[in-house]
């Protein structure tokens, strides 16, 4: 009898990680990895020790403390990048996933494919999931990375954009905002590079690490007891300024994971500083929507964003 119970627990247990498993595959949490995939991957150079990636957690729980050895040691990204006549429009896209997990295929693959049809050439970057600095230092070397590389991707190194979702959305702020301007004497060519986005896009973002409804967010970024210097400092509403690239931003008010006042709180800071900026509040809709195609009033967000792009001289299609 004894031994019946062990082979049930063991069996009910295998049942519950498939289960899991079987999420992360259908949420595109953990999404399949292909030949194109692989072919389409770019680390970029970072030391091999900060390679060491058991910190990632890309389980949910009760297993997000244990390595997932089917998930490639960051940072690395994911490139879709078009054929065309003259260089590209461009855009990094952070997926969102609350500095957890990255939806890439939801809020990353899926989008670079229809920035594709867009004309505008993509790259999903798949940060590290560690505590700060790791993410934003993935941010800004990936935008410096592409500049280096402009010539091989076709792009135009000042039509490069960053596009957010969630956490995400709070990653590209900081991206925005805390940007590196480059040093042209640096014997790294990387670093002579700025990593400042030219424009961005804030989907459903969080913005303010003063939110007490973002604890668990800032919690895995920051850890459990965060000095209030940092919070202030990765709350990007207070470290805009006139330099800041101009942002789209669009949520929805009834957004029960991210309050809309925080993309609000970016818009007004924005405007205080004189840089364009075209927010759009919907008056129903939920978190985590992406392209928002079964969303009924956020579903416009593409086709406006691209208006705004072309307002602003960024978008040419040949």
């Amino acid at each position: 009898m004894r031994i019946l119970k062990i082979i049930s627990g063991v069996v009910l247990l295998l049942v519950a990680v498939c289960v899991v498993a079987g999420w992360q595959f259908a949420s595109g949490h953990f999404p399949e990895r292909g030949p194109a995939y692989q072919a389409r991957m770019v680390y970029l150079p970072i030391a091999e020790s900060e390679k060491v990636n058991a910190a990632d957690t890309v389980w949910p729980w009760p297993f997000s403390r244990f390595y997932n050895a089917f998930l490639e040691a960051g940072p690395y990204f994911l490139s879709y990048p078009i054929v065309a006549a003259t260089p590209s429009a461009a855009v990094l896209i952070l997926p969102g996933g609350g500095y957890f997990f990255r939806s890439e295929q939801y809020e990353g693959m899926d989008i670079a494919e229809w920035l594709n049809t867009q004309g505008i050439a993509a790259f999903v970057l798949n940060y590290r999931l560690k505590q700060y600095p790791a993410p934003l230092d993935d941010t800004q070397m990936a935008l410096q990375f592409l500049r280096r590389n402009a010539d091989l991707y076709n792009i135009d190194p000042k039509r490069l954009g960053i596009m957010g979702f969630s956490a995400g959305g709070h990653l590209a702020a900081l991206a925005s905002t805390l940007y590196d301007e480059g040093d042209v004497a640096s014997p790294d060519p990387l670093r002579q590079q700025s990593s400042r986005p030219d424009f961005s896009v804030l989907a459903y973002a969080i913005v303010s690490f003063s939110d007490p409804l973002q604890a668990g967010v800032r919690a895995n970024l920051l850890g459990d007891a965060p000095e209030p210097a940092l919070i202030d400092l990765l709350s990007a509403e207070l470290q805009v300024t006139p330099a800041t690239p101009p942002a789209f931003i669009w949520t929805a008010k009834t957004d029960p994971v991210v309050p809309f006042e925080n993309s609000v709180a970016y818009e007004q800071a924005l405007l205080a500083a004189g840089v364009p900026v075209e927010t759009h509040l919907y008056p129903e809709g939920q978190h985590g929507s992406a392209l928002a195609q079964d969303e009924v009033y956020a579903r416009v967000w593409p086709q406006q964003w691209l208006s705004w792009l072309d307002d602003l001289g960024f978008h040419t299609v040949d």
